[in-house]
Order: structure tokens, then C-alpha cells, then sequence
């Protein structure tokens, strides 16, 4: 199975966790991507990676990599400390980047308005919230938000984990 970490901490905030998420995952392919390390421009919703562009960034940034690895994945796990009650601003672009993963036309779905989608198949989610206060309210905000995202995207949000930097993640809540 391939599994993509990606670590839109900030410094070394996530690195315990990172090392417990890679160490869960030991047995399986796995791409970690540290997203303050790459160039991710925030998204104008000018539509080009839908019309003029297909699937890729007008902005020329390293969107697409990160796409590509993820589309390819099985499983994507978000890995986001607390930034004023949500995810940082890395996981929170990099997530609204992946609107060029599906089409730009709608569908009913269960009553809603979906995108259709444009590939086949789709990695599942993970997320892992490192938040120094414990929040479960911002836990639960985010949590939905990007079980939310999930559901756009086409599959699932299939476990979230919440702990304090530097504190012992639950193993076996982020096994799949």
C-alpha cells in the first residue's frame, strides 16, 4: 500500500508525530512531504487548473508534485498542528489545492452538490491535529472540514487523531 505523510507543520512541531505516523506505516511505500519545504501558492480560484489547464496549478508551483504523489497514494495523512483554531495555513492551501483531483461540473449526491470525478480512484484520509491546548472544539471544527473536503474528493476521512506536540500518538487509531 502506498501512504503519503503530508506535514504541514511548522520547524520541528511535528517531528515526534512524524515519527510515529512513518513508524506506523514502516511496512508500507512511503512518501513524506514536508510542505513548508515547498513551493505551494495559495489558490485564486482563477479556474485554469480546471479549463485552461487541466489538473495543474496556473502558478507554476510545486502543487502538482504533491498532487501527483497523492492521487497515487492509497492513503494521505494530514499532518497540521493548531494555527488559531484550525489547521496551518500549509495544510489548509495544500488541501484546497487538491480541487483540480476532480472535474469542474456538479452532481447531486445524497442531496448535496458534488464534483464529478475525474479519476477512478482515491486515497483515503488520515488526519493528525497536534494542538498544545487539548482543544476538542478546534479538533472537532477541523475534523469536519476536512472530513467535509473528503466527501468532495471522493472518499473518506478514515481516522483523526488529536494529541499535544511531543506527546505519544495512539498507534493504533492511525493504522489502516
Amino acid at each position: 500500500m502506498k501512504v503519503v505523510i503530508l506535514d504541514g507543520t511548522y520547524g520541528t512541531t511535528g517531528n515526534q508525530a512524524r515519527d510515529q505516523v512513518m513508524a506506523a506505516y514502516k511496512d508500507h511505500d512511503l512518501d513524506y512531504i514536508k510542505l513548508e519545504d515547498k513551493k505551494i501558492a495559495y489558490c485564486t480560484g482563477c479556474w485554469s487548473c480546471w479549463v485552461k489547464t487541466p489538473g495543474a496549478c496556473c502558478h507554476g508551483d510545486d502543487t502538482q508534485e504533491v498532487l501527483r504523489a497523492s492521487i497515487n497514494a492509497d492513503f494521505v495523512v494530514i499532518l497540521t498542528e493548531n494555527a488559531a483554531g484550525y489547521m496551518t495555513s500549509l495544510s489548509k492551501k495544500m488541501l484546497e489545492k487538491f480541487v483540480p483531483l476532480v472535474h469542474p461540473y456538479i452532481e447531486l449526491v445524497d442531496g448535496e452538490c458534488h464534483h464529478i470525478a475525474r479519476y477512478d480512484k482515491y486515497p483515503k484520509l488520515g488526519l493528525v491535529y497536534l494542538d498544545e491546548d487539548l482543544d476538542h472544539t478546534d479538533f472537532h471544527i477541523t475534523r469536519h472540514m476536512v472530513k467535509r473536503a473528503a466527501l468532495n474528493f471522493k472518499t473518506s476521512l478514515d481516522y483523526a487523531v488529536h494529541s499535544a506536540p511531543g506527546k505519544e500518538l495512539a498507534i493504533e487509531d492511525i493504522r489502516i
